[in-house]
């Protein structure tokens, strides 16, 4: 086991939210991926309890935000934080695209490896699982339906059926 870290507070630009997933120790939650905003360094944030977060607290990608993190006990991936999800504040607005990302570009460009074999390199050597690479060359793109798995699909909802703590969804009103 590694033993945790103080808890400590960051600035991150979420790029990455994923899909929230039903975990039995935290419920529903998601994990988000992005940068450190001062080092320009890969951080994954997990467990986000995204829907039961309070509405000041809800973020968007490429919205910085401030929160309490250490690490984790069960993950020694250099990237992976725990996070304090009461102490997840909203600092600003979702950074811009215009004028070709002026203010999404001194944070996102310096993350940028040189290749997929740095990126194959660096997973081997420590273990880091969150890159990006500038493809010298895009040669083709797929893309293709995928087909559900109608099993996985019964066992979530046999799983979700008999965990209590997953009330409604909270309905937020813009306008």
């Amino acid at each position: 086991m590694i033993a945790l870290s103080e808890p400590h507070e960051i600035d991150f630009l979420p790029l990455v939210k994923a899909y929230p997933a039903l975990s039995r120790r935290y419920g529903e939650v998601s994990c988000i991926a992005g940068l450190d905003m001062k080092t320009s360094e890969w951080i994954r944030l997990y467990p986000v309890p995204f829907r039961t977060l309070e509405d000041a607290q809800q973020f968007r990608k490429y919205q910085p935000i401030r929160a309490k993190v250490q690490r984790p006990r069960d993950d020694r991936r250099p990237e992976s934080w725990r996070v304090d999800a009461e102490s997840i504040e909203v600092v600003g607005p979702a950074l811009s695209v215009e004028h070709e990302w002026a203010a999404r570009r001194p944070i996102v460009e310096p993350a940028i490896g040189e290749s997929m074999c740095a990126v194959r390199k660096a997973q081997k050597e420590n273990g880091t699982s969150l890159q990006m690479f500038r493809p010298r060359e895009v040669l083709e793109l797929i893309i293709e339906d995928a087909e559900p798995d109608p099993e996985k699909g019964r066992q979530a909802e046999d799983w979700g059926d008999r965990t209590p703590f997953i009330g409604p969804p909270r309905v937020r009103v813009r306008g």
